[in-house]
């Protein structure tokens, strides 16, 4: 699940796993809120990209209303937070957040994507 605010950030997204054939089936939301409540509501899924710069409700504040809210993060889901800026002390909060497991800056690369299909195969592996 990929939510961001920019439509041509989940489009490259999209478009970067087709093209690289990347076994990814990617689900993209630009409101969190609808996200939040498809989280509740359906469960995790494997992967969540969040970008933490969204108006209205940031990253961060989506997934601390999951924690509020006591909503439980399967071992297996890999949450990654990403953001055009480079500000030390939001990936030291991503570093600190109970939910996130890493930290990317925008563009979201291949290599990142490999990266977060690796951690998800080992954590289903090890299930």
């Amino acid at each position: 699940m990929l939510i961001d605010d920019s439509a041509v950030d989940r489009k490259y997204v999209e478009l970067l796993v087709r093209i690289k054939g990347l076994p990814l089936q990617v689900t993209s939301y630009d409101n969190p809120e609808q996200a939040l409540r498809l989280l509740s509501e359906e469960g995790w899924p494997d992967i969540l990209l969040i970008d933490i710069n969204i108006p209205l409700l940031s990253g961060f504040e989506l997934l601390d209303r999951l924690v509020s809210a006591g909503v439980k993060k399967p071992v297996s889901t890999q949450v990654f937070v990403n953001s055009a800026s480079s500000r030390l002390e939001d990936r030291h909060r991503a570093e600190e957040h109970p939910l996130v497991d890493g930290f990317f800056e925008k563009p979201i690369r291949e290599s990142h994507l490999r990266q977060i299909i690796e951690r998800v195969r080992v954590q289903l592996s090890s299930t």
